[in-house]
């Protein structure tokens, strides 16, 4: 008899870099992340400094003329080498091969630099909907072929990063590093990626109408948010502390937006914790004395809220810098949602779930598969109008369903106010246990 197990995930609705991998057209002066800083620590600044222009919507299709025919049928051509390249990828990084990976990621990079996938041209133009396009699944999120084409690219390059790392090989780690950051920026400045964060922040001043923010930005940020704690712990290798600040900020931000924060609640407070250590020693270095003391006074109450007896030395570093800086009495950060304000987050976190049970029939025949669900989190953290989005196979659909009538959550609220939350989405993945498969293992069709 087949072992098995359920894999469940939840999905809410000025650097200059230099990289031989990929030259987008990206302006590098628009990505000054010191305005990461000031939207995580506003109380630390006189004047946030950021226009209506730092936010601009999704340009996807955005022009009236679409792509010619021979436009399209190269697009598609690229948009399947592209695919190909990360499919071999992943499968090589689940049998720890890196030379392999390393090599095949550089020749994969050059392709995607001579492709049409970060043209602008292209992307104005692009209709999602045409005829002709295939749609794709990735990380249980549905995107259209040329997200789906630029989300390939950004995990080529995490996944060479992570191989560099593995071999001790600094100087390519940095590259890699560099390279994933230009992808991830070009997708925040084209994609409309900038609009989460407008609707998470208060902003002084600023008034922008809600637009569309396309699941490609949902996968976005945690993956940056890796890019930045690379760079983040070189900028402290270098003792160029005024860099450290500011990717640390960008990786806090990236965690505090990001779905997988409240999913998977415990690992991201991790690396927010763990930034906001660091962020406060390099603001120390700095005398910047009211980041120091935020920095370790927010690292104290989080390790408190994830059960981690604060170090002495953070507790001492706060009282240091409130010698140069008075703590103000009201600080809208939050121990759970950082400085995205809950108030405009209607959030409910998973309590308790009873997993599904596995088909008969198609754990004999060794199948695999996931189901996408969408239902409603009631004011009771209840499910109810629980829908299948897709799945891999139908015989997986109704076991999904009767599994998501069990799931409790936390009473969902937005800032004070009980309410409901729609389309509330989760992927149900159906894995067979097997000593041969890696931890990030997942059945195809639910990359």
């Amino acid at each position: 008899m087949h072992r098995f197990f359920f894999l469940i995930y939840f999905i809410l609705s000025g650097h200059v870099f230099s990289a031989d991998f990929i030259d987008l057209d990206i302006d590098n002066s628009k990505f000054n992340f010191s305005k990461y800083t000031k939207l995580q620590f506003p109380q630390c600044f006189d004047n946030l400094g950021i226009s209506k222009d730092f936010f601009q919507p999704d340009l996807l299709g955005t022009f009236n003329e679409d792509l010619s025919s021979r436009n399209k049928k190269t697009l598609r051509k690229q948009g399947k080498s592209i695919r190909n390249y990360h499919s071999k990828l992943v499968k090589l990084r689940q049998e720890k091969d890196n030379e392999s990976i390393l090599r095949i990621s550089r020749e994969a990079m050059s392709f995607i630099n001579g492709s049409s996938i970060f043209d602008k041209e292209f992307l104005i133009k692009y209709k999602p909907f045409s005829r002709g396009y295939d749609r794709f699944i990735l990380n249980g999120v549905p995107l259209d072929f040329l997200s789906s084409q630029q989300f390939s690219a950004l995990m080529i390059s995490s996944i060479a990063l992570e191989s560099a790392k593995d071999q001790g090989l600094h100087n390519l780690s940095k590259e890699w590093t560099n390279t994933g950051l230009k992808i991830s920026r070009w997708i925040f400045e084209n994609r409309g990626c900038s609009q989460i964060l407008s609707t998470a922040y208060d902003i002084p001043n600023i008034k922008i109408k809600r637009l569309r923010v396309n699941n490609l930005c949902s996968l976005l940020h945690n993956t940056e948010s890796y890019f930045a704690e690379n760079l983040l712990l070189d900028s402290l290798q270098k003792e160029d502390y005024k860099s450290a600040i500011a990717f640390a900020s960008l990786s806090i931000i990236d965690q505090e937006i990001t779905p997988i924060s409240q999913s998977s609640y415990e690992s991201s407070a991790f690396v927010r914790l763990n930034n906001l250590v660091r962020l406060a020693y390099s603001a120390k270095k700095e005398k910047s004395w009211c980041l120091a003391y935020k920095g370790n006074d927010r690292a104290i109450s989080l390790a408190k809220e994830i059960g981690i007896e604060p170090l002495e030395a953070w507790l001492k570093a706060r009282d240091f810098a409130a010698n140069y800086y008075k703590p103000d009495e009201e600080d809208l950060w939050s121990t759970r949602y950082g400085s995205a304000g809950d108030k405009k987050i209607g959030i409910a976190i998973p309590i308790e779930q009873v997993p599904p049970v596995y088909p008969l029939g198609l754990l004999q025949r060794g199948i695999e598969g996931c189901v996408m669900l969408n239902f409603t989190v009631n004011k009771e953290g209840k499910t109810e109008d629980i829908k299948v989005e897709w799945t891999t196979e139908d015989g997986f659909s109704e076991p999904a369903i009767e599994s998501a009538k069990t799931y409790t959550y936390s009473i969902p609220k937005t800032g004070e106010e009980t309410t409901k939350i729609f389309n509330y989405k989760t992927i149900v993945v159906f894995k067979i246990q097997d000593p041969n498969k890696s931890n990030d293992y997942v059945p195809a069709g639910c990359e």
